[in-house]
């Protein structure tokens, strides 16, 4: 399968459209926190990640251009894709714990969620 579009979601969670129609979400946030070169870092930053693409040229998941691009085959985002039942709140969640300076991304949903309600956010 080939990709045909993108479009943000909220946080790193991006919807793929594949050519023959199918569409899934992924995350990314773990990828970019935890996984990624130094020179991808500005993508953690929403409002450059949410600049998504397809590059028709090559056919690959994009951001950026020239040697500072991140992009990413089919291939190598599966382990990202949201499952049916999961929720993109708690992705939401983990974004605001890292607004708010927390260091650790490796949270599990019901410690983002304690540690949220400690700082007087809903959720």
């Amino acid at each position: 399968m080939t990709f045909s579009k993108a479009k943000y979601i909220s946080g790193y969670v991006v919807e793929i459209t594949y050519t023959n129609g199918v569409k899934k979400q992924y995350d990314f946030q773990k990828w970019l926190f935890e996984m990624c070169q130094p020179v991808y870092y500005k993508y953690r930053k929403t409002e450059l990640f949410k600049r998504v693409k397809i590059n028709k040229e090559f056919g690959y998941l994009s951001w950026g251009q020239g040697n500072e691009e991140m992009d990413f085959l089919p291939e190598h985002i599966k382990e990202f894709e949201l499952k049916v039942n999961e929720t993109k709140s708690n992705d939401i969640h983990f974004s605001q714990l890292l607004k708010e300076g927390r260091k650790s991304q490796t949270l599990s949903p019901i410690k983002a969620k304690t540690e949220l309600k400690k700082r007087g956010i809903s959720i």
